[in-house]
């Protein structure tokens, strides 16, 4: 979006006031979280955002209001995903076993904050090449979910 001329403080001012009633939907997050289960919620939050993403990949807007619309729908949902992932981690028995996962996810999410990486692997599939792996391996991971926490 920057080198198509949206603004980076644009951006980030967008991101800024969007937190605030992201902030105050918390409390929403949690009753949905508590009336549908860990891993409905899970699935069906991880469903969302996807197609998010893909709304982003077919339409990516430049708008400022429709960006603004994605970003706080992005930012509720991947509020709401942690918030679940966090109550499934922490439901495990073992103290040490739930250590051992949140290390396990922190360096996931370290790996993807790799610049170089990231503008490696864009310069040689594409944006949209990337955005439709990461979408593949993120519906793979949705449809092996309830498999992957009874292993867990």
């Amino acid at each position: 979006m920057i080198r198509a001329g949206f603004s980076r403080d644009t951006s980030n001012s967008i991101s800024n006031f969007i937190a605030i009633p992201v902030i105050f939907l918390t409390s929403k997050i949690t009753e949905f979280i508590s009336h549908y289960g860990t891993l409905q919620s899970l699935r069906t939050l991880l469903l969302l955002i996807c197609s998010l993403y893909i709304f982003n990949i077919v339409v990516f807007s430049q708008n400022a209001i429709l960006v603004s619309i994605t970003q706080f729908l992005s930012q509720t949902l991947l509020t709401g995903k942690a918030m679940v992932l966090y109550i499934i981690i922490y439901t495990f028995p073992t103290h040490g076993f739930t250590g051992m996962f949140i290390t396990f996810l922190l360096s996931i999410w370290n790996f993807g904050e790799l610049k170089a990486l990231h503008t490696l692997v864009i310069s040689s599939l594409g944006w949209r090449g990337c955005a439709s792996i990461g979408i593949l391996i993120e519906l793979l991971f949705i449809f092996f979910l309830g498999d992957i926490l009874a292993w867990v």
